[in-house]
């Protein structure tokens, strides 16, 4: 047989060969993943909270360790924390009516951690009953301990809290459990929770707080002259 007729009967090249052979059953060129095969998922955006807290550990388990940065892949900085010095500061300047604010946000952000259905409006509005007030304060404290012990977190004395502010020193044990929350913040975002910016009610609540106190100010000037004539 002459070159140019085996030239002419060459085989054809075998299948998978080049960018244009079909490859074997059930594989293509393509990038496309396998029938049944989830996307992976997509990042969160900025302010959306952490995703729900799992269920207790069973007792005796390990402690579960802070997630790190591979375990919360595709979550972006989630804006949830309030610092100490904003709700000090805002409870002063609005001359206590912050805290009624933090106690309603906080109320719904734990309960959703802890699947519970609290109803925060009436809890908020419980703290003006006394008596009450101390009692609705212990349970969010209480669920607050839950979600840290859950992600292995100690607790802090909730009793102790609760006597020394009864005998005045609330402030301070107010702005420590304000630090715990958001040390728990830190652990369940993997140190990616950040302040959460700060809002239209929140201003509305501080506006209304300092007109108070620009009011009380006012009195103590109109007594101060009057008893002065």
């Amino acid at each position: 047989m002459s070159t140019d007729e085996g030239r002419g009967t060459g085989e054809e090249p075998p299948a998978g060969a080049g960018g244009t052979g079909a490859g074997p059953p059930g594989e293509t060129g393509s990038s496309t993943p396998p029938p049944g095969t989830a996307p992976p998922p997509g990042a969160q955006p900025p302010g959306s909270p952490p995703p729900p807290l799992p269920e207790a550990p069973a007792q005796g388990a390990p402690a579960p360790q802070p997630p790190t940065a591979a375990r919360v892949a595709g979550t972006e900085r989630v804006a949830i924390k309030r610092s100490v010095l904003r709700v000090i500061g805002f409870t002063v300047l609005s001359l206590g009516i912050y805290h009624f604010y933090w106690f309603n946000v906080t109320r719904k952000e734990v309960s959703r951690e802890l699947r519970t259905d609290d109803d925060a409006a009436l809890q908020t509005a419980g703290l003006l009953v006394p008596v009450l007030n101390w009692v609705i304060t212990y349970w969010l404290w209480r669920d607050i301990n839950v979600a840290r012990t859950r992600v292995g977190l100690s607790e802090f004395s909730i009793p102790l809290y609760l006597v020394l502010s009864i005998l005045g020193l609330w402030p301070i044990f107010y702005a420590l459990v304000a630090h715990h929350l958001n040390e728990y913040w830190d652990w369940r975002t993997g140190g990616l929770a950040t302040d959460a910016a700060v809002t239209r009610n929140e201003k509305l609540v501080v506006a209304a707080g300092a007109l108070l106190w620009l009011l009380w100010l006012a009195i103590i000037v109109v007594v101060i002259v009057i008893a002065a004539t």
